[in-house]
C-alpha cells in the first residue's frame, strides 16, 4: 500500500502490481493516518478491464486503469467547481461514463475540453 495526494485528495492505494506505484510515482506522499479514500481493485475488476480493452493488456496495466477510474470518478464532487469545469468538462465526464468508456478515454475527454492552465491543472490533477 502507498499513498498519493492529487487534487487536494489523499488516496491510499492497496495495489497488487508494482506498475501502479510506478504510474503514481510523482504523487506519492508519506503514509497518513486517515486518507480521504482507499482504492483497492478486485481481481474481478481487473478481469473485466482486460475483457473490454481495445488491445491486449497485462493484469498490471488493467489494475492501473481501474485505480485511475476509482480516483477519477468522485473528483467532480470533490473539486472546487468553476463555471468552466461545470460546463464542458463535467458534461464530457458524464457522457463518457454513460457510454462506458474506460477511464483513460474519460480523462482524455476531460483534458480535451479544458484550456491549459485551467482549474484541473491548478488543482494538481494531471490527467
Amino acid at each position: 500500500m502507498f499513498y498519493i495526494k492529487i487534487a487536494d485528495l489523499t488516496v491510499a492505494i492497496d495495489n497488487k502490481y508494482e506498475y501502479v506505484r510506478m504510474l503514481c510515482r510523482d504523487y506519492i506522499i508519506p503514509p497518513v493516518e486517515s486518507p480521504d479514500t482507499v482504492v483497492k481493485v478486485s481481481d474481478e475488476e481487473i478481469k473485466e478491464e482486460i475483457a473490454i480493452a481495445e488491445f491486449p493488456v497485462s493484469e498490471a496495466y488493467a489494475e492501473g486503469v481501474c485505480v485511475y477510474r476509482h480516483i477519477c470518478k468522485p473528483l467532480p464532487e470533490r473539486v472546487q467547481h468553476t463555471s468552466e469545469f461545470r460546463g464542458r468538462a463535467r458534461k464530457n465526464f458524464e457522457k463518457s461514463l454513460k457510454k462506458g468508456l474506460t477511464s483513460g478515454k474519460v480523462c482524455d475527454r476531460i483534458r480535451g475540453s479544458l484550456p491549459r492552465g485551467s482549474l484541473m491543472g491548478a488543482a494538481g490533477l494531471d490527467l
